[in-house]
């Protein structure tokens, strides 16, 4: 990209990209944007190479010694986000973004008001609007069939709008009489809800050593469904009706198993000897055994241990640094560094951790504590630590339940007869001691 006539630079000016022709030919580059001012120069390219299954973007900028750099920021933030609301990342088949609809949101909320009304009062949704692109995305890194492809439907951004309302409309009307086990449409649920129901109930039958009511619980989040069969005495009859149960319900609602996602989990923690449990059918094929699976973001293992999920957590976060150490690079104020730290890595270094910080050991504390202190090495601010995150959450969460008497797990906090203190929870076993329902309590104590 050279200079142009109305680039306003009297000499000089321009940027260039060098592209290896074995690695990508012509025919495999776009140009996004390119710009050349007095303040600054930019050029954007998209790539396909040979071997990668998807498109990049490789953004190049200069800007000058002598320009104004507040201005040139400003201009290059145009430009991206004019990019971006080209690029139809999240746009529907009509091409308008939400930005737009936002930003015309006062001239366009009477018409779309009318245009929703008339469809509920009609029950017809308009055609147009039933329009989606839908773009497959790898499941793996080197899909080899349809299989390893998720198809992800973009639909209008307007469309989208409506199906909030109607959803909001929908899940308000919902019964009491809804199981309080799918915690996908209760209000006041998360996955960290059902993750920690589900964890409590198995802790507290390994505290145990037996089942104390029923021997097989469902826990749902949406079509996210987790069996878990209480065992004792070697009875697995009842943990395998459920599941046949299950298969014959679907069956006859047309719905289908995913036998190939589906995985069985046996946690013992038996040390006298070696149990052997029967093989899991579904439509005639064997449930894959495993020793750990991700369930709702969150890798659980047979030994309930969270070195798998904080080893995963951890690389992520990693990997995320580079772009924070190339953003002080360019000399940003430390709060804006702050902010990126806050949104892309400490986000994931705290998801769901009320449910699995409790449990971890010191040695995976620590490995995530190496991440933070990186962190504030560079953005050369103080960060807060893990444990003050985790004993905020606790707090906030387990007020929230308490509020909230239609909360599944809201029997869990009971007051004593002061009023003022939570009854706690009687454990044997440290694992059960340190969860989170038993932590939230202390942690509601120790703030009373």
């Amino acid at each position: 990209m050279d200079k142009t006539v109305n680039s306003g630079k009297s000499r000089g000016g321009g940027v260039c990209v060098l592209v290896n022709n074995s690695w990508c030919n012509d025919a495999n580059v776009v140009t996004l944007t390119c710009c050349c001012s007095p303040n600054l120069e930019l050029l954007a390219l998209k790539f396909r190479p040979f071997y990668l299954p998807h498109e990049f973007t490789i953004n190049t900028v200069y800007i000058p010694p002598q320009a104004n750099r507040d201005t040139a920021l400003c201009e290059l933030h145009e430009f991206t986000q004019d990019r971006m609301a080209d690029s139809g990342k999240a746009v529907g088949p009509d091409g308008i973004c939400g930005r737009v609809l936002k930003a015309c949101a006062d001239q366009l909320a009477p018409v779309f008001t009318d245009i929703f009304n008339l469809s509920l009062t009609l029950r017809i949704v308009p055609s147009s609007f039933k329009r989606s692109t839908i773009v497959p995305v790898p499941k793996k890194p080197r899909p080899s069939s349809l299989n390893d492809y998720r198809p992800v439907a973009l639909t209008l951004v307007v469309m989208k709008c409506f199906e909030k309302l109607v959803r909001d409309f929908i899940t308000s009307s919902l019964p009491a009489s809804m199981d309080l086990l799918q915690f996908a449409y209760h209000h006041n649920c998360s996955t960290d809800d059902a993750i920690a129901h589900l964890l409590h109930t198995t802790l507290t039958h390994l505290d145990k050593g037996r089942a104390t009511s029923s021997s097989t619980i469902i826990v749902k989040f949406a079509d996210d469904t987790v069996v878990m069969g209480l065992i004792s005495d070697n009875d697995e009859r009842a943990y395998l009706e459920e599941i046949k149960h299950l298969e014959n319900w679907c069956q006859e609602n047309n719905l289908l198993l995913n036998v190939s996602k589906t995985k069985e989990l046996i946690m013992d923690c038996s040390k006298k000897q070696e149990r052997h449990y029967q093989p899991v059918r579904i439509s005639g094929t064997t449930v894959d055994r495993v020793d750990s699976f991700r369930y709702l973001g969150v890798h659980i293992s047979q030994d309930l241990s969270w070195s798998c999920h904080t080893k995963s957590l951890a690389k992520k976060a990693r990997q995320r640094l580079y772009h924070l150490r190339r953003l002080r690079d360019f000399r940003l104020p430390s709060k804006v560094l702050r902010n990126f730290y806050t949104c892309t890595i400490e986000s994931i270094l705290t998801g769901n951790i009320t449910v699995w910080f409790g449990n971890s050991t010191k040695q995976d504390r620590q490995a995530l504590q190496r991440v933070v202190r990186s962190a504030e090495h560079i953005t050369r601010t103080e960060l807060r630590d893990l444990q003050t995150i985790y004993y905020k959450r606790c707090q906030t969460k387990a007020r929230r339940i308490v509020k909230d008497p239609t909360h599944p797990n809201n029997r869990l906090f009971s007051l004593l007869r002061s009023g003022k203190r939570f009854r706690s929870l009687k454990t044997k076993t440290e694992r059960l001691k340190r969860s989170f329902f038993l932590q939230a309590i202390r942690a509601l104590n120790q703030g009373n």
